[in-house]
């Protein structure tokens, strides 16, 4: 028998010791996200280069991650205070657990996890990325497959980083503040009901408070209403896509406006006399006078559009700037359900003369894929694709100190030593990696992984995890 003494003494020097145990589990907790962070870094880093080499590509999912229950380790001990062995194993700053975890690794390869990373980004996605601090030209390379725009369309393939056809329109689109917002219209679904209707319809539902359902007082009446999810986004344009307001005919100055994201009609309402009004209501000739109003800012907006259109333009591009501003507010005859930005069959954005193709995520990774590719086989002599700062294209920027040169868009380092990194992965031979903006400020080949993550995690279900094949790695 052991002596109860020792073991007692045991016990007390652990428990006294508790707080210095919680520091280590602090800094072990930390450790393993940051091994959990650095793993899906090196699987979209790996599945780039599956890309590049035209492999299939291949995702995985820590599924779980936790070590041995209490019990594993038997403690065959007696103690003059009669102490539990399930008490022994709570004790504070005891490891009766063992201290290397199992996790589990799912494979994602399934058909719903498959056909979502198929799909088109929406544009409800674009929106949330635009609204990070990533930048936005690197990001509209990401998603946007071609462009049609007073052309045939144009792919955005690797050779595209350069003066041509699509970078002056990608670019220009850039510089007209190319975004997305939520569809304006009412998304209440019954109005002004009773308190007892309300509970009424609770108890007939699984689930009322839902994103795609909400019930919320109507602070006029006192009732409820019920409220649906928005109804969609589209695409619109910062800044007003007009270079004078000269040659506009009424329904072009209408359609310029409409064009515009909302937010930049609201701050101008009151400069045009208009505060207040509902934006759905706005004629002709209040459009006509919210342009009129705004007129120092066309002319400032339209100088930088001409400055810019000049550095981009390439021999071979008959496309002129004027054409390609007005194509934008070109209608069909009926003027109504023509094209302000809606998401047709999931892919194709329009309005006017202008198309734009958006991509899935296993599109952008042959995208990259094919980047790396190209990489690879010039070697040294591969050329540093670039997108600019955000405050390029913003007509008030002064781009003063190099707050305006152009950034690396994504490259990965290639290397013969072991792969260290925190995103480093080995792969036929060689090291690859990217570096972080802390690393190399100049270099935003890290904010690509960062949206593939964002757009990984987005199309992640519970049940992909649970209907897989997966293995338990055991320490």
């Amino acid at each position: 028998m052991k002596n109860p003494g020792h073991l007692f003494a045991g016990l007390l020097a652990a428990t006294t010791l508790a707080g210095c145990g919680g520091a280590a589990f602090d800094q072990r907790a930390l450790d393993y996200g940051r091994t959990l962070s650095n793993s899906t870094n090196q699987q979209i880093v790996l599945n780039i280069l599956r890309a590049a080499a035209r492999e299939p590509l291949f995702f995985t999912l820590v599924s779980n991650v936790d070590s041995r229950s209490r019990g594993d380790i038997d403690i065959n001990a007696e103690s003059p205070f009669r102490i539990a062995s399930s008490a022994i194993d709570l004790a504070a700053g005891i490891g009766l657990e063992d201290p290397v975890p199992r996790f589990s690794v799912s494979s994602l390869m399934n058909a719903s996890f498959t056909r979502a990373l198929s799909r088109p980004v929406d544009l409800g996605i674009l929106e949330r990325l635009l609204a990070r601090d990533f930048n936005d030209e690197l990001v509209m390379r990401l998603l946007i497959g071609h462009i049609g725009w007073e052309s045939e369309p144009l792919l955005n393939a690797a050779d595209t980083f350069e003066t041509g056809p699509f970078q002056r329109r990608l670019r220009l689109l850039m510089a007209m503040g190319l975004s997305a917002e939520p569809l304006l219209g009412d998304n209440t679904l019954i109005e002004d009901l009773e308190q007892d209707d309300v509970l009424d319809l609770i108890e007939g539902l699984e689930a009322v408070a839902t994103p795609r359902l909400s019930i919320v007082p109507d602070r006029k009446t006192g009732d409820f209403d019920i409220i649906g999810e928005p109804g969609g986004f589209r695409l619109c344009f910062r800044r007003p896509p007009v270079l004078s307001l000269d040659d506009l005919s009424e329904r072009e100055i209408s359609r310029a406006v409409d064009l515009t994201c909302r937010i930049w009609v609201v701050s101008q309402l009151t400069g045009a006399d208009l505060g207040g009004r509902d934006l759905k209501r706005l004629d002709n000739e209040q459009k006509g006078d919210l342009l009129g109003a705004a007129g120092g800012q066309l002319e400032r907006n339209a100088a930088f559009l001409r400055a810019l259109d000049e550095s981009e333009r390439s021999e071979g591009d008959g496309a002129d700037l004027d054409d390609l501003v007005e194509s934008l507010l070109s209608q069909s005859e009926s003027g109504e359900e023509d094209g302000v930005g809606e998401q047709e069959l999931g892919r194709l954005e329009h309005f006017g003369g202008l198309a734009l193709t958006i991509r899935s995520p296993m599109e952008i990774f042959d995208y990259l894929g094919a980047l790396t590719r190209d990489d690879l086989a010039r070697g040294e002599g591969a050329p540093i694709r670039a997108v600019f700062p955000d405050a390029r294209y913003r007509p008030q920027s002064s781009c003063s100190e190099g707050t305006c040169d152009p950034l690396i868009f994504f490259r990965l380092r290639r290397s013969v030593g072991p792969a260290l990194g925190t995103n480093a992965v080995r792969f036929e031979g060689f090291t690859y990696d990217v570096p972080n903006a802390l690393a190399a400020p100049d270099d935003r080949s890290i904010e690509t992984l960062g949206v593939l993550s964002d757009l990984i995690a987005l199309f992640i279900e519970g049940d992909d995890v649970s209907d897989t094949a997966r293995v338990t790695i055991l320490p």
